[in-house]
C-alpha cells in the first residue's frame, strides 16, 4: 500500500491517496480517504478557522511543575 499525504494545507481534513490492491483485480485501484485534524491548543490560540471544544481547564500551576483542573468541567463525548 502507499500512501501519500498533504501536511501543507490549513483545513480541517487531511486528504490521503492510498493505493490498495483489491481481491479482484490485479492493479491496484486508488482510493482517497480524508482523516479528520485535530489540535491541542490553548483557548486563546483558537481563531475563527478552528472549531473548540474544552476538554479540561487548568485552574492553577505549581512551581514543581505540576497542574491543577477543574473538577467541574465536564467535557464533550459521544
Amino acid at each position: 500500500m502507499t500512501i501519500t499525504r498533504n501536511h501543507w494545507r490549513v483545513s480541517r481534513y487531511t486528504n490521503t491517496t492510498s493505493a490498495t490492491p483489491t481481491r479482484w483485480d490485479v492493479a491496484a485501484q486508488l482510493l482517497q480517504l480524508s482523516h479528520l485534524r485535530l489540535r491541542l491548543l490553548p483557548e486563546k490560540a483558537v481563531t475563527g478557522a478552528w472549531i473548540g471544544l474544552p476538554l479540561t481547564r487548568i485552574i492553577g500551576l505549581n512551581p514543581d511543575g505540576r497542574i491543577d483542573i477543574d473538577h467541574d468541567l465536564i467535557p464533550p463525548h459521544h
